[in-house]
């Protein structure tokens, strides 16, 4: 069975080839906001769809929001290894939220580890770039915590069931 691919379709914004997708969030940044609550966004679907696509080796990209949607992908793989060593919610909230704004490599930059699959963006967007995917990690990290320990604060879910 080949890997999911995004079932949002995005005709808007792109920097590079990596689609600006909307967002229900309330952290700042240039994503489109989201009011309803009900509206199905990007990070739903990365979380929803992480599991059956984790451990494919291969994946067709079919659009800027494929692009999109495998980023959050990787980005939730590196929470789970976060919140897997936390046994209190808000320190699992702590360490997600300063994974989110540290430094990291986007689209175009030496470290970024696929630039092979995305174009890199022009030098007067790479801010726009990084702060969109700033907005996204942290919005992913925030609804993480709470399925992860929706039991309460310090009763995580199994991590592992993620996986």
């Amino acid at each position: 069975m080949p890997a999911f691919n995004c079932p949002i379709k995005h005709d808007g914004r792109s920097i590079g080839d990596f689609a600006i997708m909307p967002l229900k969030t309330n952290a700042r940044g240039p994503a489109p906001i989201i009011s309803n609550k009900e509206t199905e966004d990007i990070v739903d679907v990365v979380i929803s769809y992480f599991r059956p696509n984790v451990l494919h080796k291969l994946y067709e990209i079919e659009s800027h929001s494929d692009r999109t949607f495998i980023y959050g992908i990787l980005y939730v793989s590196e929470c789970i290894k976060i919140i897997a060593k936390q046994k209190e919610k808000s320190s699992a909230v702590k360490q997600l939220n300063a994974k989110a704004v540290q430094t990291f490599s986007i689209p175009g930059d030496s470290k970024f580890p696929l630039n092979s699959v995305y174009k890199a963006p022009s030098s007067s967007e790479k801010q726009d770039l990084r702060d969109y995917i700033m907005q996204m990690r942290i919005e992913i990290g925030q609804r993480l915590v709470d399925i992860i320990y929706k039991n309460g604060p310090s009763e995580p879910s199994k991590v592992g069931s993620f996986c």
